[in-house]
């Protein structure tokens, strides 16, 4: 499963991220609470949304993995520890702009304007990684939450990929609104 982003200001399309669970990779002799401690020492890694990645709560992790926290992976395997995809759970975020097709973009834009939201994240799960050409039955997609105040910060400073201007367009958007008047 993908965990997609979908930014919309102003009843536009900006910007879409993938969003990748928190995880570690095996190396054949250290537990996986011990790579989760190896890997909240990368200087990579601090205080979410400061850093360009989050920590990773280990007492989470044990929640999430239970006993398999203390097993011992093998080299090169990926271990999601943590249940959710969320940067601020020590996620990744991927820039998926590119990929979003057309109906994707255009759905999330109906959603954002039905919901009355200027600033609006809509969220998708799909089956399958997207493309810019997949169709709905492609991807399996649906709407799992629609957010009235999404982090623009993380579509201009993914984890990997294209920056994409998502704090500027907001405040190009605000850049239209009128003054209040005097009484």
């Amino acid at each position: 499963m993908y965990d997609l982003r979908l930014a919309c200001i102003d009843g536009k399309f900006v910007a879409a991220t993938w969003r990748v669970p928190t995880r570690v990779y095996g190396d054949g002799e250290n537990t996986i609470r011990q790579l989760i401690e190896q890997e909240n020492k990368s200087p990579n890694r601090g205080v979410a949304y400061y850093a360009p990645l989050a920590t990773i709560d280990v007492s989470q992790a044990a929640s999430f993995l239970g006993d398999t926290i203390e097993t011992v992976p093998a080299r090169g395997k990926e271990v999601q520890v943590i249940g959710v995809a969320n940067y601020g759970a020590g996620g990744e975020i991927i820039d998926a702009t590119a990929d979003i097709p057309q109906w994707m973009a255009e759905e999330a834009v109906r959603i954002s304007t039905a919901s009355g939201l200027v600033v609006c994240g809509v969220d998708y799960i799909v089956s399958v990684q997207p493309t810019a050409a997949s169709t709905v039955l492609d991807l399996d997609a649906y709407v799992i939450e629609v957010n009235k105040c999404p982090s623009l910060a993380i579509h201009d400073n993914p984890t990997s990929g294209k920056p994409r201007g998502a704090v500027a367009a907001y405040v190009e958007y605000l850049a239209t609104i009128p003054p209040a008047t005097s009484l």
